[in-house]
């Protein structure tokens, strides 16, 4: 699967929700922090609710292989398969919500760049998409940013979109 240039950029916006605002108090940032958190996992939920097409509470290969052509990736069933072995605690080919979520903190705690990160590329990118559309459109990247800063200083970002990712 191809998505590394729509990842980076995704992952570089999103590594910036959880950084410390210039100036703001402990109290302030903790929050900030704690509500984040709380979206991020009902995103997770969401993505992972949306993939598991047969509602049996796991992801298998079928399902993530379809999500993923459904939105414009050209991934084989073996490239699907060997994302989700990377991450399948218990090898029983398919994804628990438990095994789903450990991976993707796991993910994101990883400072050596083990982890695998094929399969949180996508869960992450599909988390930020929520109209499904396999694009961030510029809504989407406006959520973001007013979960980062407030809305003023989200709108300023957005007016000068180079100083954004520096």
């Amino acid at each position: 699967c191809n998505l590394t240039v729509t990842a980076a950029t995704v992952g570089a916006a999103c590594a910036a929700l959880v950084a410390p605002m210039p100036g703001q108090s402990s109290e302030a940032a903790s929050t900030r922090a704690l509500y984040n958190q709380s979206q991020e996992l009902e995103g997770l939920q969401r993505v992972f609710d949306g993939i598991d097409k047969n509602n049996d509470k796991k992801v298998d290969v079928d399902e993530m292989h379809d999500t993923i052509r459904r939105l414009g990736y050209k991934c084989s069933k073996k490239e699907v398969a060997d994302m989700m072995w990377e991450v399948d605690e218990d090898a029983d080919g398919a994804l628990e919500w438990s095994e789903f979520k450990l991976m993707y903190q796991r993910v994101r705690a990883d400072k050596s760049g083990w982890e695998p990160r094929k399969l949180f590329t996508m869960i992450e990118f599909m988390m930020h998409d929520k109209d499904g559309s396999g694009t961030i459109d510029a809504d989407e990247c406006t959520q973001i940013l007013y979960r980062r800063y407030s809305p003023a200083e989200g709108d300023a970002k957005v007016k000068e979109p180079r100083k954004l990712f520096t």
